[in-house]
């Protein structure tokens, strides 16, 4: 874990008071002096709110109904869904946090991890039926209700502010006649470059950003739209004689931007010489049209850091050169301020969704203090310690009312919420403990926010920096992420819906068929324009206002705000111990029918995005030239860690731990170099990684794709290839290197490629859908292509006799036998049902040569002669399996069944007619994948459940040793493969 980026200043103390933009200039340069104009005078339109206000006692730090309010509703969610179809709605929020978010909270994507008092769902709102309630608001008196504004007065002032000026008794929480929160200050009055203006024409300091809506609650066809400003530091907005100078304040929140998205950002066109500061760190002070985002760790003296790689600029870059404010890449400076509004679904004269003039809350956070990358992580791992010493104990928030609840990373959060009457009053202690967990507890945020990061650039409507109010979310394409997914697509396709709930039946309706797939028209119209997700009907929209309008009026917000029609079915109400035992770890299994309609897409993945993703781990040149362990290399066995994205490395003759490779997820194809000198792992979601087996290191690793399978490499070690089912086709790279060569396209056919082998001079590919087999000719400069076609339907595993004649090629419900030379079908084997060969199990007795393959389909061991094509037997089995393995040093052949009940048993029969069963072992509770070591001796078996391997003797099948620490162990694989032709 990386925790030296960081540097460790002293607090800054004050923080200053708000300006009034008087004038500006650029540290001596001859920019005019702001004059105050009535082009931002208000004026009014619309209705106010009026009337007398009640002012009810919001002081009580009591609790009323959940104690444990911080866990929002949305995480009992249940992620099963009717049918048994295991979903992921907790992905967007509990992921593996970036540095120095030390929170790697992805495992509650498939557990329910609370403390005993939470497992009751206390958010009973979800579960009141509404209906009565709102059928009794007509669309007239909605419509009026959230076209009032309940935050300015007639005459534009800020009606809370001018309160706070003197807080009642009942807010005033340590009673000193003075208000120790936040007064709300922001106009809501936008210039052309997002900048929030006073009547006058002065600064209040927010400024408004545009950016991609968060995954899933805020979207505005799940109840509200809302909008984020931000406002830093007064010292960030002033010169060095600490006056207003705005080009200053953009400057410094451009590398506020840099610093949180940790990428460059591009600016207008800037002399650096005016700030003294290298922007675009190009080793001299010159012109600059952006923020180059290059961060070293700066020198420290004893007593003082300096040498900074990046700084502010103005004020700010003086009081950093004291060491009185900080920077680090993740992290806002002290005194950043967000603000946060929640409004109700209001529509145009065209029937486009736009934000109310009433607001439904004004959530407010400001950093009151600066935490080090040090302890950011001490804190996280202190509430880590909490959690395993007291797991029943619940989180303690400090804070009140007024001055708002301290989440504990630095950040202060506040908040005001319409009363019965709908004016805004501040939030209750319990009311604003809802907030705390999403902003402090989980691995998705950046430094505790989630908009600021999701910023649009610099190529959208002023560049990123404007209000919805000047411009909505029409025509705002959909965003691709790094790892090639549309995100708002995947968010669907996950979630199963486009809520956490999947209560948004509009929303269902228009994207998903009958059988729960997305539509491919409208994910299309979807990655052109994101409001076609986000929006709702006008009808949909009423009825939402009316829904929360109802909560409003009980005052019940702390049984839960969200905004849904009916009870919810898709919740739990109670998180049981039968519930807790459930295993929904499963999630990410495809049908054919999704792979078919609409995996291609909700992922982009080409040329560039593979350059982008290669990583060179260890220099070649640095590499050993012979083994620097003790272990023999020819005799390693590699075990897929299934869930933990790595591989153990056993010793086949010591039978122990020889260490771990990191990996892909669920790391699937192996494969080696002919020398043995490297392994290849290709994971299921796309990285590709070379090893140097004699330093136990990896080399190099790429992303090839989205979703992968199977690799193979050339005989003469030159050239390495990936299966692909996302997207569809296959990828050629240089075996040493990993660098990109080409693409082999299999979308013309709508096929995944789902097993490829290599043969001398050869790649064959069996194409899934498309129910072909490809043969490329690495040996020519074009991979000319050969096909055979109506191989079989929904193809699978692929392998070479020994002698390389004949390749063989699972399908639905036979094996197909090419001649590798003519690329004509030998015959269709009637073998059984969904044949599984693997790399099969092929031997020889008496000059008489066997192959064994296994079914998914039936339970049963089908054997052949390889040369013949005649079936000579099978050998039962209690259900389906998917390993056959043995080896000429082998006595016999063994294979699993996992398909059934019990999953456990691993079959073993002898080698000669009439290949009678000699044990069926059933130790552990999830056994699979035998694979021998070099010798022959011993017999590795993963299980899965138990997180251990077995390690039985190959003549007396006894257990000879129990692996522990393996953990959801899979598929093993021996270095000794090179010596055997299995077509790799």
């Amino acid at each position: 874990m990386k925790r030296n980026n960081f540097i460790i200043l002293p607090a800054l103390l004050g923080i200053g008071t708000l300006f009034a933009a008087i004038g500006c200039g650029s540290e001596g340069s001859d920019t005019n002096s702001l004059e105050l104009t009535d082009q931002y005078s208000f004026k009014s339109s619309g209705s106010y709110q009026t009337g007398e206000r009640q002012f009810l006692d919001l002081t009580s730090r009591t609790i009323v109904e959940n104690e444990a309010a911080y866990i929002p509703s949305q995480c009992y969610t249940k992620k099963e869904d009717e049918k048994g179809n295991i979903l992921n709605p907790c992905y967007s929020c509990h992921t593996k946090g970036i540095e120095p978010n030390y929170l790697n909270d992805d495992d509650l994507q498939t557990s329910y991890e609370f403390p005993e008092y939470a497992l009751k769902n206390r958010w009973s709102n979800l579960f009141k039926d509404k209906s009565t309630l709102i059928s009794q608001i007509n669309d007239d008196e909605i419509l009026s209700y959230v076209r009032t504004n309940n935050y300015l007065k007639e005459d534009g002032s800020i009606e809370l502010a001018q309160i706070l000026q003197n807080p009642p008794a009942q807010w005033d929480y340590n009673q000193d006649g003075k208000w120790g929160g936040y007064t709300p200050d922001c106009y809501f009055n936008f210039d052309n470059e997002g900048f929030d203006r006073k009547y006058d024409g002065g600064y209040t300091g927010w400024r408004a950003f545009a950016y991609y809506p968060f995954l899933g609650t805020f979207w505005p066809t799940n109840g509200s739209t809302d909008d984020v400003l931000i406002r830093l530091g007064e010292i960030f907005m002033q010169n060095n004689r600490g006056e207003l100078d705005i080009n200053i304040y953009k400057i410094n929140l451009a590398i506020i931007e840099a610093l949180i998205k940790r990428k460059d950002i591009p600016i207008d066109e800037i002399d650096e010489n005016l700030y003294g500061v290298d922007l675009n760190q190009n080793g001299r002070l010159d012109k600059s049209n952006k923020i180059v985002y290059k961060w070293v760790t700066p020198k420290y003296d004893g007593s003082k850091y300096y040498d900074f790689s990046m700084s502010y600029v103005g004020k700010a870059k003086t009081e950093l050169e004291k060491n009185a404010i900080h920077i680090a890449p993740g992290l806002y400076p002290e005194n950043t301020e967000f603000l946060h509004t929640v409004r109700y679904v209001d529509f145009d004269d065209q029937n486009k969704t736009k934000l109310s003039p009433r607001l439904k809350e004004l959530r407010y956070g400001k950093k009151t203090y600066w935490s080090t990358y040090p302890q950011l992580f001490n804190s996280v791992m202190a509430e880590e310690k909490e959690k395993a010493d007291f797991p029943e104990r619940l989180k303690k928030v400090e804070g009140n009312s007024e001055d708002g609840l301290m989440g504990g990373l630095g950040w202060t959060y506040q908040g005001f919420i319409e009363d019965e009457k709908g004016f805004l009053r501040p939030q209750t202690y319990e009311e604003t403990l809802s907030c705390i967990g999403c902003h402090t507890g989980i691995g998705a945020t950046d430094d505790g926010t989630f908009a600021f990061k999701r910023k649009f650039d610099d190529k959208a409507f002023q560049k990123g920096w404007s209000h919805w109010s000047q411009k909505g979310l029409e025509g705002i394409a959909e965003r691709v992420m790094e790892d090639g997914s549309y995100e708002f697509s995947v968010y669907l396709d996950t979630t199963g819906g486009a809520d956490e709930f999947r209560e948004n039946k509009e929303a269902y309706e228009k994207f998903f068929n009958e059988e729960g797939i997305l539509k491919a028209d409208e994910i299309k119209t979807l990655h052109a324009d994101i409001s076609h997700l986000l929006y709702p009907s006008v009808q949909r929209a009423l009825v939402l206002n009316k829904a929360y309008k109802t909560i409003v009026g009980e005052q019940s917000f702390i049984y839960g705000r969200d905004t849904v029609l009916e009870p919810v079915k898709n919740v739990y109400d109670e998180i049981t111990d039968e519930i807790l035992a459930k295993n929904f770890s499963s999630y990410g299994s495809k049908s054919d029918k999704w792979y078919a309609d609409i995996s291609h897409e909700l992922y982009e993945w080409n040329e560039g995005d593979i350059n982008a993703s290669r990583s060179v781990l260890i220099e070649e040149s640095n590499l050993p030239s012979a083994p620097i362990h003790s272990h023999r290399v020819s005799d390693l066995l590699l075990v897929t860690e299934s869930d933990y994205s790595r591989i153990a490395i056993i010793d086949g003759d010591t039978l122990s731990i020889a260490g771990r490779f990191e990996s892909g997820y669920r790391a699937h194809g192996y494969t080696f170099s002919p020398d043995g000198r490297f392994a290849y792992n290709l994971g299921r979601d796309g990285w590709l990684y070379r090893y140097d087996l004699y330093s136990l290191k990896a080399t190099t690793k790429t992303r090839v794709g989205i979703d992968a399978r199977g690799i193979a490499i050339s005989n003469d070690g030159k050239y390495l290839i990936a299966g692909l089912y996302v997207p569809k086709g296959a990828v050629i790279l240089d075996a040493k290197t990993l660098e990109f060569i080409k693409f082999i396209n299999s979308s013309d056919i709508h096929s995944r490629v789902c097993s490829v082998n290599d043969t001398e001079g050869f790649f064959f590919l069996a194409m899934k859908e498309g129910g072909e087999v490809w043969k490329i000719d690495y040996n020519d400069p074009s991979f000319a292509i050969t096909k055979a076609t109506d191989v079989g339907e929904m193809l699978h595993d692929g392998y070479f006799s020994n002698d390389n004649s004949t390749y063989f090629v699972a399908s639905y419900d036979h094996l197909a036998a090419i001649d590798t030379n003519t690329m004509q079908i030998k015959a269709k084997l009637q073998t059984g049902l969904m044949p599984h060969p693997g790399s099969a199990a092929t031997w020889e007795v008496d000059g008489k040569k066997y192959t064994s393959i296994v079914h998914m389909g039936e339970g049963k061991n089908t054997i052949f002669a390889p040369d013949t094509l005649e079936i000579l037997g099978s050998v039962s089995a209690s259900a389906g399996g998917m390993h056959p393995r043995t080896t000429a040093l082998m006595k016999y052949v063994w294979f699993d069944t996992m398909f059934g009940p019990s999953k456990n048993e691993i079959t073993v029969h002898e080698k000669t007619t009439p290949f009678n069963v000699l044990k069926r072992i059933t130790d552990g509770t999830y056994t699979l994948h035998p694979e021998p070591d070099a010798d022959g001796d011993y017999v590795f078996v993963s299980d899965w459940d138990d997180d251990k391997i077995r390690v039985y003797d190959d003549e007396t099948l006894e257990l000879v040793k129990t692996i522990d620490n393996i953990m959801t162990p899979t598929g093993i694989f021996s270095t000794s493969r090179i010596n055997e032709n299995l077509g790799h």
